[in-house]
């Protein structure tokens, strides 16, 4: 029922923030019908084509008048904005490292049952977890996320099988895994091509350095002169070194969505 607008305002274009930070550009009609169907709420930031000045849309007198009488939850419903660069990265960095110690975990387990379920089962668990991290970081209601990251990296852990020789998982494997993982994570989070592009290098370079580090602890002893107590410790950091690219990973992720915010609303009337 947008034809209540003046013909003219129906003209005017906005650009709405929707999950995730991605940007929708709507005119003043499209606007009211999302509102009446619940998918912009009162504290969605909208700014005029053109402008930097986002401001909740319950801002807009031609806005502010469809809220008293709307109730509903949307997609575009979310103030992500005010989500900070620092709690993106910090969750992200944290999630890959977890989900690589994850996979450290699960390896193990898997060889009982086979090399095919070792690709598919780790590399699931990576993407869940990485999805999750994101769905944290972002306070998104959506967890269609996490089931397109998680289903994108078991497709990269299976396309990686079909080159193995055996059980090891090579840089080769990891750049496989990376390369087709982070495609399907940067589509979920319906990237721009660069900052795709920029995702799907980093996952294709670090997966490979992450696979390779194994390979310098195997062999290694513990000096004799370090106190037994300090074994643990030890351990846990032999544990650690080959998942730093992929917490690396985590970080790039959480910079390139930081770097898609939009800045927060302020308070001001719009002009």
């Amino acid at each position: 029922m947008s034809d209540v607008l003046d013909p003219e305002m129906n003209a005017v274009r906005y650009r709405v923030v929707g999950p995730r930070s991605q940007m929708y550009e709507l005119d003043a009609g499209e606007i009211t019908d999302r509102i009446r169907g619940g998918s912009i709420k009162p504290g969605t930031l909208v700014a005029l084509l053109g402008s930097e000045d986002f401001l909740p849309a319950s801002h807009y007198p031609e806005f502010a008048q469809q809220f008293p009488h709307e109730i509903g939850t949307g997609e575009l419903g979310d103030d992500l904005a005010a989500v900070s660069p620092r709690r993106i990265i910090t969750y992200l960095t944290l999630a890959g490292l977890g989900g690589a110690m994850m996979m450290g975990f699960i390896a193990p387990l898997c060889l009982i049952i086979g090399v095919l379920p070792r690709f598919l089962i780790t590399s699931a668990a990576f993407g869940a977890v990485l999805g999750l991290g994101v769905h944290s970081a972002m306070r998104d209601t959506d967890t269609r996320l996490v089931n397109i990251t998680a289903a994108g990296f078991a497709a990269g852990g299976l396309v990686a099988w079909l080159f193995s020789s055996g059980g090891d998982f090579t840089a080769l494997h990891g750049g496989i895994m990376g390369c087709i993982g982070g495609a399907s994570l940067a589509y979920g989070l319906g990237l721009p091509r660069k900052r795709s592009v920029a995702l799907v290098a980093a996952a294709t370079i670090l997966f490979p350095i992450a696979a390779y580090l194994p390979s310098l602890l195997v062999g290694r002893t513990l000096p004799m002169n370090i106190p037994m107590v300090f074994s643990p410790l030890v351990f846990l950091i032999a544990m650690v070194i080959p998942a730093l690219p992929y917490a690396v990973f985590g970080c790039v992720v959480g910079i390139i969505l930081s770097a898609n915010r939009i800045p927060t609303a302020s308070t001001s009337a719009p002009r």
